[in-house]
Formats: structure tokens, C-alpha cells, sequence
């Protein structure tokens, strides 16, 4: 609080410290405070400190308060009346002034938040400081400005709707300097149309990339709360509205591509381009759009694998590593379990042992300390199977935590596999029996779920029990399981067949 804290505030720290904490009721402006990691809560304190946007030291003093020992320390809430006592001494304490004071400051935090987000945005500050200069029409302020904006605009990479966007506002408050300027000095010599016309062509290359990205939300919502649209408006504005010109812009041809990805049967070419796209302009989006153009392709891939085209496994694995690098499978610094499980899945399926095992190593502190022991043991257990090491899968799986009805259900069909591969069939047959039991107790689970994994039961019954040197049957079995939609971890089966018939 050295430094920050009006004289007064310093006088009364250990006051402070003799205070009875009592519970109160939480307001909003707390659970906000709560909610802001300590570099942002020290930039807000440095941010209310500052005269020009504060000047009320009672709401400085409150808001230290606050932070100090109600956020900082994760004390229990001061209550209302002894935060009243620390800024106010004996004046009675008055419940309409001191909501006044959780409002204004709740008001002074979002103007905080707007300060930090324009302090960051160097084209916004540069279109004020444009039109304010324009205001006070200073001629020598006015070519500074023009000069300070070319070399603003001359850095912005044409390619997502946002440069766009930008480059857009700033030519288009440039060039109202420039014609305001020479009109008033007579000496304008720049052709004005060609000038209109390419900020014509920077508007429409915004309105076309966005209208692409609000499809491509349309459609892939639609498809997820299952909600049939039709497309027919969509091809439409494609075809008949993006000229040869535009087809050119980078961003219009990624959305493009996530168009064909979500409405046609094969779309394969597309997704390669849209992956080649990705890489090569990744850095023109934001962090929040790139995640979406990672996710269209995650999405269209993913329903390939899942109907057994295996030829884009590769091509998988390879955009996930990307997205590693980008940082942009976090959120919020996190990385989340079913997500870590897919990339493990694909790099055991590839082949990359030993990149799997760094990740699963590396990459297992940035999950949520809630889900990470299960998601390590559960996934580590994966690398031993594959590994052919099945005691220590064996072990890693006891390790996993059934309450968590995935966990519980992959679990038990690789432990099964697990015995199935050591030939421990009597210990087999009762985890089948026990999983079967469980399956048929369970009510969360679907009628379809519940089918999917007694089939997988089935299917390793019947593996179990057949007459190796039977091969019609187990050619039998295998054209049967082959055209059976529905069975779990349908690929091991088959491949153990595909072992007996050798």
C-alpha cells in the first residue's frame, strides 16, 4: 500500500489489521475484484491513484481496502460497517452512501477496463487523435498526424476483416485531413477518385469476410443444437457477390473453404487449403478468431476419423502441433482434458511414441489441478498399452478415479484390453461381466451409448473364445464387425483379427 495510499489510509494500517472480519453479503463489485489477476488489480490501483480519472480519495481508500484484505489475503469479507469505520471515523454510518461507493467504484473499474483495452489499441488511439487534431484544425498538428497514420496503415497486413476494418477508419479519416487541408490551401493534386475506390475495395473485403464468418457460425450452430437451414442464400452471396478480385483475400478464401467444409460430403482439397492458410497467415488474426479457423478444421477432421478414414491422421496430428505452438488450444492458460486426450490418441496412432510421452509429461500442468490426475493416469496408461508395457497400464489405470463416468467407461474397455493382450482371459471375463453390470445399472448413459459398449463386449467375447486355427470363422467375424456400426474401439478388434488370420 506504500506509495498509493492517501496519508491518512497509512495511519491507520494496523487499524486495519485489528478488525473484526465479519460475513457479509457478497456485492458485485468484490466477486469482480475476485475475479482479476494481482497484475491487472495493481495496474487498477496505479489506474485510481491517478487524478485525472479519480479524484474522490474515500473511493481510493475504499477500493485499497477492499483489495488488500478481501482479495489479496482472501480474508473473509470486511463487513460494510467496519469499512465505513476505516474511511469515515465516527461520522454514523450511512447504507445510501456506502452503496454509492460500491456503484462508483464498480463504474471506475469498467473505465479501467476500457483504458487498458485503448492503451493497447494503437489504431483506435490513432483515429482520436485524428479527428481531435481535425477539430482544433492546427495545420502543423495536421501533417504530423498524416504522416504518423501512413506509416500506421503501411504496417497493417491486409487479411483478416479486423486490418480491414482498420485500415478502412484510417484512410478513411486520412484522406478527410488531406482534402480538408489542401481545400483550405488550395494545393490539392492527388486524384480523390482512386483514392475512394481502393477505400472502397478495403470496406467491401471487411463486409465480405464477415458476412463468410457469420455463415459459417449460422451453420455450424445449426448443426449442433440440430436445427435443419437451408444453404441456397449462402452459395448464392459466394457465387454471384465475391468477384475474381476478392476471391484473392487470404480470409475470404479460408472462409470459403469452411464453407465447403460444413455443407459438402467431400471437401478434403478444401481442408488442406484451409490448413496451408492457417499457417501462412496465423499471425493476421486474433487470438480468439484463430482458435475458431483451428477449430473448423479440428471439426471436419475429427468426423473423418470418426467414420474411419484414417488417411487424415497425419494431416491431424500435424495441425494440432501447430496449434500447440500458437498457444491456441489454452483458454484461460488451461488446456482442457478431452482435448489433451485427443492429442495423445493421435500421436500413438501416428506413431510418435516419444513425442507422446514428453506431452503427456510437459503438457499435463497446464490442466486444471481438478481434472490432471486422472487426465495423466488415464493417458499414461494409453502410452504403456501402446507400448505393449499392459502391467503398467494396469497400474496407471488403478491409479484413475471412477467417479467420472468417461474415465469410467474408457478405463474398464482398455483394461479389458489389457488382459485380453496378456491372456489373462478368467480375469477378462469378469471385467466384462462387471462392466456389463454396470452398463445395464447405469441410467445416465443413452440407449445408443449402452449399445456401442456392449457390442465392444461382445465382439471381445467372441475374439476371446474362438479356435485360432479357424480361419473362415474369423473371417466370418471380421466381415461381420467390419459392416457393424456402433462398437467401441471397433479398430483394436479388428486389427486382433486381422492378427489370427495371419
Amino acid at each position: 500500500m506504500a506509495g498509493l495510499l492517501p496519508e491518512r489510509s497509512k495511519n491507520r494500517d494496523k487499524t486495519i489489521h485489528r478488525i473484526n472480519f465479519k460475513q457479509m453479503k457478497e456485492r458485485k463489485f468484490i466477486t469482480v475484484l475476485k475475479s482479476v489477476s494481482p497484475y491487472d488489480l495493481n495496474s487498477y490501483k496505479k489506474f485510481i491513484a491517478s487524478p485525472y480519472f479519480n479524484v474522490n480519495e474515500n473511493i481510493t481508500l475504499f477500493n485499497h481496502i477492499l483489495i488488500d484484505h478481501c482479495v489479496k489475503t482472501n480474508s473473509e469479507e470486511i463487513a460494510d460497517e467496519d469499512v465505513w469505520k476505516l474511511i469515515f471515523n465516527d461520522i454514523p454510518y450511512d447504507d445510501l452512501k456506502m452503496r454509492r461507493l460500491y456503484s462508483d467504484s464498480l463504474k471506475l473499474f469498467q473505465q479501467f477496463l476500457s483504458n487498458e483495452v485503448f492503451q493497447k489499441d494503437i489504431y483506435t488511439q490513432t483515429l482520436f487523435k485524428i479527428n481531435k487534431i481535425n477539430d482544433l484544425k492546427i495545420d502543423i498538428l495536421q501533417n504530423d498526424a498524416q504522416k504518423e497514420t501512413e506509416r500506421i496503415i503501411n504496417r497493417i497486413d491486409s487479411v483478416s476483416s479486423d486490418q480491414f476494418h482498420n485500415k478502412f477508419l484510417l484512410q478513411r479519416d486520412l484522406y478527410g485531413i488531406r482534402i480538408g487541408y489542401d481545400k483550405k490551401h488550395k494545393s490539392y493534386k492527388g486524384d480523390i477518385v482512386a483514392s475512394m475506390r481502393k477505400l472502397e475495395k478495403d470496406l467491401d473485403q471487411f463486409y465480405i469476410i464477415e458476412k463468410l464468418r457469420i455463415f459459417s457460425t449460422i451453420i455450424s450452430w445449426s448443426r449442433s443444437i440440430k436445427t435443419d437451414i437451408k444453404f441456397d442464400r449462402y452459395k448464392e452471396f459466394i457465387d454471384n457477390t465475391i468477384d475474381e478480385y476478392h476471391h484473392t483475400s487470404p480470409a475470404i478464401q479460408m472462409y470459403i473453404n469452411i464453407f465447403h467444409l460444413l455443407t459438402a460430403h467431400n471437401a478434403h482439397d478444401r481442408y488442406l487449403e484451409l490448413k496451408q492458410l492457417i499457417k501462412k497467415h496465423k499471425y493476421s488474426f486474433k487470438e480468439e478468431e484463430l482458435k475458431d479457423l483451428y477449430e473448423y478444421a479440428f471439426s471436419y477432421s475429427n468426423i473423418r476419423l470418426n467414420k474411419g478414414d484414417n488417411s487424415v491422421l497425419e494431416e491431424v496430428f500435424d495441425l494440432y502441433k501447430e496449434a500447440l505452438k500458437d498457444d491456441v488450444l489454452l483458454s484461460d492458460g488451461e488446456l482442457s482434458p478431452t482435448t489433451f486426450k485427443n492429442i495423445v490418441v493421435l500421436g500413438l496412432r501416428c506413431g510418435q511414441l516419444e513425442w507422446t510421452k514428453y506431452f503427456i509429461s510437459h503438457y499435463s500442468e497446464k490442466i486444471s489441478e481438478k481434472f490432471r490426475h486422472n487426465a495423466v493416469h488415464f493417458n499414461m496408461a494409453r502410452y504403456n498399452f501402446y507400448m505393449k508395457d499392459y502391467w503398467e497400464a494396469i497400474s496407471n489405470l488403478q491409479q484413475v478415479n471412477y467417479d467420472d463416468i468417461f474415465y469410467n467407461l474408457d478405463s474398464r474397455i482398455l483394461l479389458i484390453a489389457c488382459y485380453y493382450e496378456l491372456e489373462e482371459l478368467d480375469v477378462m471375463e469378469s471385467q466384462i461381466n462387471s462392466f456389463l453390470m454396470f452398463i445395464r445399472r447405469n441410467k445416465t448413459l443413452s440407449r445408443d451409448v449402452k449399445g456401442n459398449y456392449k457390442n465392444y463386449l461382445k465382439y471381445v467375447k467372441k475374439l476371446s473364445r474362438i479356435n485360432i486355427n479357424d480361419k473362415s470363422k474369423i473371417l466370418e467375424i471380421k466381415l461381420e464387425l467390419q459392416d457393424k456400426p456402433g462398437v467401441v474401439s471397433k479398430g483394436w478388434i479388428l486389427d486382433k483379427l486381422k492378427e489370427l488370420l495371419k
